[in-house]
């Protein structure tokens, strides 16, 4: 998962607000050498062009942070057109009027009576375009950086509801398994004490692993393959008639998976595992072949008295949040097989790793 202190990629670290005065430089520096090149190339006047800047940039400020703060970006886009039209009409007659106290007559051709009204409204409507040009620019720069930043917001808001659901999903199924292997205890204390004192040595490990070496958001393969042959070994006494088999998983490499991706299927086996014609048994299989994970677990079962997928799961962990957990965790990267026949039940799930996730 990517880490919520950094922006994911480079655009949206450039748009942070401490590079702000790089942004409005880049921004600034534009807009001047067009000035530039109009005045060189005889177009306009230096000192009226001169005004024409300070109007412009004092407008494009004023839009930016406090029109639009205070207006778009609280749904009044009402007010935000009627208040952007004046500052408009400031924008285009304030330097004919500014210039007047320097003696300047600035936009002269458009007061004078002697030229056309075609005349007149050409100009009219170059100036009028080029202010409309440099507030939209401005306007839209500043909208695409709120736009930019938002999405970031929401990829954070996204990845930390990600890991609070997933911190969930996980803190969910130990208190179930830990209700089991102390039910397990308990039953083996009226039975053989030593076997009981082995078995909470054995839980003590299992403890270990779930408080301390699952704190992290994987672990290796090896660890989990280590954790499910512990728990196997504390089930074998409880259900010494059920034929557990847990061949050595074929590993080509060693990998990293979250902490108890496949214990909630070996749960449902052996809680609900049921055979019609006596004969119980959980066959589990696990191989990682390059980047694809294969798990695969099967157990007799009496599904003529499952109505539903869910009847399975009744007083563990629901299959529904198994599932969510695997969406989360591996989103389009998953598939999740379960098939029911008269006496088997069977899940066979594969994983598409990623190259971070091999050791």
């Amino acid at each position: 998962m990517t880490n919520n202190n950094q922006p994911a990629n480079k655009l949206f670290i450039f748009l942070d607000n401490k590079y702000r005065a790089i942004h409005h430089s880049l921004f600034w520096i534009i807009y001047l050498s067009a000035q530039f090149i109009s005045v060189l190339a005889g177009k306009a006047n230096f000192y009226e062009q001169l005004f024409f800047v300070i109007f412009d940039i004092i407008a494009v400020y004023v839009n930016i942070y406090v029109l639009l703060p205070r207006f778009l970006l609280r749904n009044k886009g009402g007010l935000y057109v009627l208040f952007t039209f004046f500052l408009l009409i400031i924008e285009f007659f304030g330097p004919h009027f500014a210039g007047k106290i320097f003696g300047l007559d600035i936009m002269g051709c458009c007061f004078k009576s002697e030229n056309s009204i075609i005349e007149k409204l050409n100009f009219f409507l170059s100036i009028f375009f080029y202010i409309m040009l440099i507030q939209g620019t401005a306007v839209g720069l500043k909208l695409f950086k709120i736009w930019i930043k938002n999405q970031e917001k929401i990829r954070c808001l996204e990845t930390e509801n990600l890991k609070t659901e997933l911190a969930y999903l996980k803190n969910q199924m130990n208190p179930h398994f830990l209700f089991n292997t102390l039910n397990n205890i308990y039953i083996q204390i009226k039975v053989d004490k030593n076997k009981a004192e082995k078995t909470i040595l054995d839980l003590s490990d299992l403890l270990r692993y779930q408080l301390y070496d699952c704190s992290n958001e994987y672990v290796s393969i090896l660890d989990e393959i280590s954790y499910l042959k512990n728990y196997l070994r504390i089930e074998r006494i409880r259900k010494n008639k059920v034929e557990i088999n847990f061949p050595e998983p074929e590993i080509q490499n060693n990998i990293k998976i979250p902490p108890f991706l496949f214990i909630p299927f070996v749960e449902n086996a052996i809680k609900h595992g049921e055979s019609v014609n006596g004969k119980n048994y959980i066959n589990i299989g696990l191989c990682i072949d390059d980047k694809i994970v294969r798990f695969k677990i099967s157990n007799s079962a009496n599904t003529k008295r499952i109505k539903s997928n869910n009847d399975l799961n009744k007083g563990g962990v629901g299959l529904a949040n198994v599932k969510r957990r695997l969406e989360l965790l591996y989103p389009d990267k998953h598939k999740l097989y379960i098939n029911k026949s008269i006496d088997t039940y069977s899940v066979e799930l594969v994983i598409n790793l990623d190259k971070d996730q091999i050791l």
